[in-house]
């Protein structure tokens, strides 16, 4: 089975909201960070997501759900926009992206990039989330399996790469 990758690309000064399907293949979808992330599209077979755990911070996934999160649904990309999506305003330079490749084993990995953050040292953030399909009575579910966060600072602030190392 080729691997597919789902894209969304999401900024804060939007004008509209719809759905494009540029030459690649690859859907992306205008939003205000406020709205969540609702549609998915599939696209043409890409190459895997170059990141690997070991460039991401393990994030507990018990944390997750403390805060009353769910670690499991019907899309990857619900999933994914109700643990890490964006809460608050982005600067007028803000981008939320949320890419979704699927490998031939049937797994999910997502990569949700946000930056023009409001932060003094932090400029954004970006999480890869791991996912697997499960057998449930309902349809489909999928479920978080793993979660790892970089980071971006604030020009002055830090590393201006993306890292797990804290900014100052």
């Amino acid at each position: 089975m080729p691997l597919m990758l789902t894209s969304f690309r999401v900024t804060h000064l939007a004008l509209f909201a719809g759905v494009l399907v540029g030459l690649t293949g690859v859907a992306t979808q205008f939003r205000h960070p406020q709205q969540p992330l609702i549609s998915q599209a599939i696209a043409q077979p890409q190459p895997a997501a170059p990141d690997s755990r070991t460039d991401y911070s393990p994030v507990v996934l018990t944390q997750l759900t403390e805060n009353g999160k769910n670690l499991t649904g019907q899309r990857p990309s619900a999933i994914v926009a109700q643990l890490f999506g964006a809460t608050e305003p982005l600067s007028k330079f803000g981008l939320e992206q949320l890419e979704i490749s699927y490998s031939p084993s049937g797994e999910a990995i997502a990569l949700l990039t946000q930056t023009g953050w409001q932060d003094d040292s932090v400029n954004g953030v970006r999480y890869r989330v791991e996912l697997q399909p499960q057998p449930s009575d309902i349809g489909s579910q999928w479920q978080v399996v793993w979660v790892g966060k970089q980071s971006k600072c604030q020009p002055g602030r830090g590393h201006q790469n993306w890292s797990t190392a804290l900014c100052s």
